[in-house]
């Protein structure tokens, strides 16, 4: 503990050091705050000794602070705080003079904190509420901490956060500075456009940009750099280079990359800056895909770039659609990008490369179509692919290697099928590979190490199926595996980590028919294990992985309506979360994960 007291002797509680970047910037000490929060201590009540210490009597120890002195009892600050229950405890020579030097607090604080251990009430104003966090932490007052910070956490914006950020780590209370963090990445332009942004040193600036969890376009992020390097521009240009190289140009729009970036001075002065930006350029004119399985983080795409695709389906109120939207989870928004040749439902949509295949389903006049296409999101456009060999709709699609799996679904006359159809993007060819063991309609399919197909609907028989298999591509051969614990149809599933999670669906025979249960599959183990349900009871539904997070989006609810409702499964809390709305029920799409270019980055971010 007595280190502990040496190691902070320049703690100051409501004032600045007078080296630190924000001594300039008296005003943020307001903190732009709401209203005040009242709080007093669980469960104690000492009014006799409060009113002790208020007189000086009976009182054992004195604390100083700041030049003033504050008569106090050690069994009650013992009881109250670890901080004084060790000291007390040691032979220290406030010990023996019975005078414990509080010097780093202000007389007003101090006598705050007293009161608070005194069984008084504290009121939690924007004046007071960081120097009580920092006290209270200093003093190992947890729940006073915690409401303190509670408070600032509550009213963060863009103009104080990176007042709270710096306070946060200089005095180490990390619930604030965790929360000061996660603003700051998630309100990087407005935050770039404060005053306090000058100020960050080039250590702090560059965590901000590096991350791959900072919310804002790259156009934006370039712009910021510029604007902080020109406030110091002969200091700081040294240090441009260094930052210009966490940018990530290849997910800037090309034009603004050869018109804007590459015509900086800053930019044109630097070999080191130059050379990014030819390999950006090269980027731009490399086959598609070229460069998504590279971990430098240039080419890695930030989270906020990483979306969710919506292709095709039934829209609420409406037919059968052609449309094409992303759900950037990141910011809750959705917008539209290009639509297909060919509206479409119950299809199958898997990702390979970057690229988007969408093949087979219903078309709106209602026939079963063979037809394939392919989704660039770098030039957002739609190309035809060659057509499967056989129609089918209620298609599972997977990728597994090289290839596309078409997996079962029904034929124009509606009769499921156990076909399996496999495509190379290499020869831009289909051929048919080893059947499924039993055919199957609207079933769930996954690609991992395998491909995995569950349940859906038999050409033998009228109700959904348990049951379960895998393709192993080595054998040329199906593999019957532990059926799932309910039947179901119309249901959706995702392979996370060696996971394999199936969610919702619906059972003709059951009550509700819609289901809500959800179960994983360990392929290790050859065993079903139920977890949470989703929220909403929903089948027809799309189902992706962002993250090691589970989002379940639209489908069709218990009243056979459209869904809008987005959730989110946390495998660590282990449980679903509602999280967004879509602008329209949708059902019978299919979905998958994109990398959202810089084109199509949306302005709102």
């Amino acid at each position: 503990m007595k280190e502990r007291i040496e190691k902070t002797g320049g703690y100051n509680a409501g004032k600045l050091s007078e080296r630190s970047p924000w001594r300039t910037r008296e005003t943020a000490l307001e903190l732009k705050l709401g209203l005040p929060t009242l709080w007093s201590p669980p469960c104690i009540d000492f009014p006799a000794k409060q009113k002790e210490r208020k007189e000086g009597t009976l009182c054992d120890v004195t604390l100083s602070a700041q030049g003033k002195s504050f008569p106090a009892h050690r069994n009650v600050l013992s009881a109250n705080s670890e901080f004084f229950k060790a000291l007390f405890a040691n032979e220290m020579r406030e010990n023996v003079e019975n005078t414990v030097h509080m010097e780093e607090f202000e007389p007003l604080v101090m006598e705050q904190l007293l009161d608070y251990m005194y069984g008084g009430g504290i009121a939690i104003t924007r004046e007071n509420a960081l120097d009580l966090a920092i006290g209270a932490d200093f003093l190992f007052l947890t729940e006073l901490k915690g409401k303190a910070c509670e408070y600032l956490i509550s009213n963060l914006n863009s103009e104080n956060c990176l007042f709270l950020l710096y306070m946060a780590e200089k005095y180490n209370v990390r619930g604030l500075r965790d929360s000061a963090q996660k603003h700051i990445l998630e309100n990087y332009v407005a935050v770039s456009a404060s005053e306090g942004f000058a100020a960050l040193s080039i250590e702090q600036l560059l965590a901000i940009v590096s991350s791959d969890d900072l919310v804002a376009r790259e156009e934006n992020i370039f712009e910021s750099v510029i604007t902080w390097t020109k406030q110091d521009l002969e200091t700081r240009k040294k240090l441009f280079p260094t930052l210009f190289s966490c940018i990530r140009l290849i997910y800037m729009a090309r034009c603004y990359l050869i018109n804007e970036v590459q015509e900086d001075d800053l930019v044109k002065n630097d070999e080191s800056c130059l050379r990014l930006i030819t390999a950006a350029k090269e980027f731009f004119s490399t086959p598609k895909g070229a460069v998504q399985n590279s971990d430098h983080a240039s080419v890695r795409p930030r989270a906020c770039q990483t979306a969710i695709l919506l292709v095709g389906g039934w829209e609420e109120d409406c037919d059968i659609t052609a449309s094409s939207k992303v759900y950037m989870q990141s910011i809750k928004q959705i917008f539209e990008v290009s639509a297909m040749s060919t509206p479409r439902k119950n299809h199958g949509v898997a990702v390979h490369e970057g690229l988007v295949y969408v093949v087979g389903g219903t078309t709106k006049n209602g026939n079963v179509t063979r037809s394939a296409e392919l989704y660039d999101p770098r030039t957002n456009t739609w190309s035809s692919l060659f057509s499967l060999r056989k129609e089918v709709a209620g298609v599972g699609v997977a990728m597994l290697g090289d290839y596309l799996y078409a997996v079962g679904g029904h034929d124009s006359k509606g009769m499921p099928q156990s076909i399996v159809q496999r495509y190379s993007a290499k020869f831009n060819k289909w051929e048919c590979v080893a059947s499924m063991n039993a055919s199957r309609t609207r079933h769930c399919v996954v690609g991992s190490s395998y491909v995995y197909a569950f349940g859906g609907y038999s050409s033998d028989e009228e109700i959904p199926l348990k049951s379960a298999e895998y393709y192993n591509h080595l054998s040329d051969s199906w593999v019957d595996i532990a059926p799932m614990n309910q039947c179901r149809s119309d249901a959706c599933a995702v392979c996370m980590g060696s996971k394999i999670y199936v969610i919702g669906g619906e059972d003709i025979l059951g009550s509700p028919i819609k289901l809500t249960s959800c179960e994983m599959y360990d392929p290790k183990t050859n065993r079903w294990t139920n977890i949470a349900a989703v929220q909403h009871p929903r089948s027809h539904a799309g189902a992706v992985v962002v993250k090691d997070k589970v989002f379940v989006l639209g489908g069709v609810g218990k009243n056979n309506r459209e869904l809008r409702s987005v959730e989110c499964y946390d495998t660590d809390q282990q449980q679903w979360q509602e999280v967004a709305s879509l602008q329209a029920g949708l059902e019978g799409f299919g979905c998958c994960v994109i990398t959202v270019p810089g084109e199509l980055m949306p302005v709102l971010i």
